[in-house]
C-alpha cells in the first residue's frame, strides 16, 4: 500500500480536483491517498467525484483551518 499526499491549500477549483483524479488514476487498489484542501467549494467537488466514480471509502477530518480527505483506493 502507497501512501500519497496532496497539500492543496491555497489551490482554485478546479485544479485540486483534477489532482486528485490524476492521482486516482495513477495510484492501485488499497492506496491510500491524503489531501490536504482550505476550501469547503473543493472539498465537496473532491468528495462528490470520488463517490460518483466509486474510486474508493472517503472519510473527512475537517478542522477550521482546513480538511483532511482520506481516499482509500478501490
Amino acid at each position: 500500500m502507497a501512501v500519497k499526499r496532496l497539500d492543496l491549500r491555497g489551490a482554485e477549483c478546479p485544479k485540486p480536483l483534477y489532482e486528485v483524479a490524476r492521482t486516482i488514476r495513477e495510484s492501485r487498489a488499497g492506496d491510500l491517498i491524503e489531501i490536504l484542501v482550505d476550501s469547503k467549494e473543493c472539498e465537496e467537488m473532491i468528495v462528490d467525484m470520488v463517490t460518483a466514480v466509486d474510486a474508493g471509502r472517503v472519510e473527512k477530518d475537517a478542522k477550521p483551518e482546513s480538511t483532511v480527505i482520506k481516499i482509500y483506493v478501490k
